[in-house]
């Protein structure tokens, strides 16, 4: 799973961290994490587009049915992100070896 996310503006409350939110079989089954353990390793930065991937072994390791991911979220933690502006573009989720 990769995405490109450019944060625009940061928030009134100085946004603390970003997380992922990775839902299946109905939102039954979730997996979330910060995206400064993607691959990159990086917090995201204000006014820079940056490049996030996580791969999909890690959410099928910890019990997410990948085969039925329905829902992707990209946010700010929990009430540190009031006023951020954000784009997320370039969404992928795909097999790493050609098919």
């Amino acid at each position: 799973l990769s995405f490109d996310l450019n944060v625009t503006t940061a928030g009134a409350n100085g946004v603390t961290g970003w997380l992922l939110k990775v839902e299946s079989a109905n939102g039954d089954q979730f997996v979330e994490v910060n995206l400064n353990t993607s691959l990159e390793a990086v917090d995201p930065s204000v006014g820079e587009w940056q490049t996030f991937t996580f791969p999909l072994s890690d959410f099928a390791n910890s019990t997410l049915d990948i085969s039925n991911i329905q829902v992707v979220m990209i946010f700010p933690t929990w009430q540190t992100g009031s006023g951020a502006v954000y784009q997320i573009d370039n969404v992928k989720i795909a097999s790493a070896s050609p098919m």
